[in-house]
């Protein structure tokens, strides 16, 4: 993530030294597949990037299409931070998707309506997100989206209180990542399993897991290994 947020930003100066609007553009466009993690450090903005994607949504020459993958690029921006702009793009972005009747795009903006949908306090708006994203992701091939709706509904299970159904996308999950080799997915799985030891008591298991964990995260080029690392032993211990 940290190397893809480089190269991106390198597109985008350089075709805003060649005066290139349009491939300023086409950077930010790029990243159309769903991420675990934020693709930003935590609790940081890159005010830089957002200013960028303000001033290319104003531009009113843009295809629909670009317009709605600009939007979910600005959510992942600044989803998680005591703003509405995120809110509002993702709602956008779903509109135009489901207006345009593209299943891509609509995978693209139901990922970012989950990143503003509050874990703990809208798990049932998350199990619907996750439900279509789900459905979308088998019927189109998608098997990217197909592993993040599986996630998303984990999560929400977990938080509804539902061990068995939590444990049953966590299967599901893991024979996606496997047999796809999406090594993102992998070190989520590895994170989950840590999980489901730390809360039965197996602190030996849960130590080695989440050590695989963030092992698997820093080859991935993470931007939150070690921090992931650190929050994770602490509670263990």
């Amino acid at each position: 993530i940290a190397a893809a947020r480089a190269t991106r930003q390198r597109a985008a100066d350089a075709a805003a030294a060649a005066g290139r609007d349009d491939l300023v553009t086409a950077a930010f466009a790029a990243w159309t597949e769903p991420t675990p993690w934020q693709t930003r450090p935590y609790g940081m903005i890159d005010d830089h990037a957002v200013a960028i994607l303000e001033r290319q949504l104003e531009r009113s020459d843009q295809d629909q299409a670009t317009r709605c993958r600009l939007l979910a690029a600005l959510v992942a921006e600044l989803a998680g931070e005591d703003d509405p702009r995120p809110a509002r793009a993702a709602a956008e972005a779903e509109a135009i998707a489901r207006r345009l009747g593209d299943p891509d795009l609509l995978a693209l903006a139901l990922t970012a309506g989950t990143m503003v949908v509050n874990y703990e306090q809208e798990p049932e708006r998350r199990a619907s997100l996750a439900a279509e994203l789900g459905s979308i992701g088998h019927e189109h091939g998608l098997p990217e989206y197909e592993w993040y709706a599986e996630y998303i509904a984990g999560t929400a299970a977990a938080v509804l209180g539902q061990p068995d159904e939590l444990r049953r996308r966590l299967s599901t999950g893991q024979r996606l990542a496997d047999e796809y080799r999406m090594s993102e997915a992998q070190a989520v799985q590895l994170c989950s399993e840590a999980m489901l030891a730390h809360v039965e008591g197996r602190f030996d298991d849960a130590r080695r897991h989440y050590a695989e964990a963030t092992g698997q995260m820093r080859r991935n080029g993470s931007l939150h290994a070690d921090v992931f690392r650190d929050f994770a032993l602490f509670l263990v211990d």
